[in-house]
């Protein structure tokens, strides 16, 4: 069985029950998620939040790129990763969690 979720769906034309054709395929990217052009900016100009999040783990790398990926416009990832990279330099390249989802809510 695949799960699809709605979008996905749209995109494609899919219905339930449909049957489409599947490959896998090993996943040999750096992140497993696309780094946004926004935050890749931000690395640009401040190459001290590009040490603090590359000295983070792969698993919480792949959480902010995700957290500020979701970002439906240009404007809003651009919003997100200057929170994220504010966040690290503010906590010296940790991450608190709880904190970072509250300030992405005060918008």
């Amino acid at each position: 069985m695949l799960s699809v979720n709605r979008k996905l769906c749209n995109e494609l034309r899919l219905e339930i029950g449909s049957k489409v054709r599947v490959s896998v395929q090993p996943d040999n990217s750096k992140y497993g998620l696309p780094v946004p052009p926004e935050l890749k900016e931000w690395f640009r100009q401040d190459r001290n939040a590009d040490k603090l999040f590359h000295a983070l783990t792969p698993g919480k790398q792949r959480t902010l790129l995700y957290m500020i990926g979701t970002g439906r416009t240009e404007e809003d990832r651009a919003w997100k990763a200057g929170l994220v990279v504010r966040h690290l330099r503010e906590h010296n390249g940790v991450i608190h969690y709880r904190q970072l989802y509250l300030s992405f809510r005060k918008r």
